[in-house]
């Protein structure tokens, strides 16, 4: 039997925020570590151009395989 397999879907912009597949664990993961990623910046850029908290972000783990 297949591990099952999940990416993290942003649901603030309608697209993929990890473009390759993971575990649960991993995706869990990914959903908590993706604030961090913008905290240099300060912000998140939506793809309208609008700068968010990067914690408002809404994010969802989906099941791929």
């Amino acid at each position: 039997m297949k591990t099952p397999q999940y990416q993290v879907y942003n649901d603030t912009d309608g697209i993929l925020a990890s473009p390759d597949m993971m575990s649960l664990k991993q995706a869990e993961q990914f959903v908590q570590d993706f604030p961090n990623r913008f905290k240099s910046q300060g912000y998140y850029q939506t793809v309208e151009g609008l700068g968010i908290d990067p914690k408002d972000v809404m994010l969802s783990i989906i099941q791929v395989q």
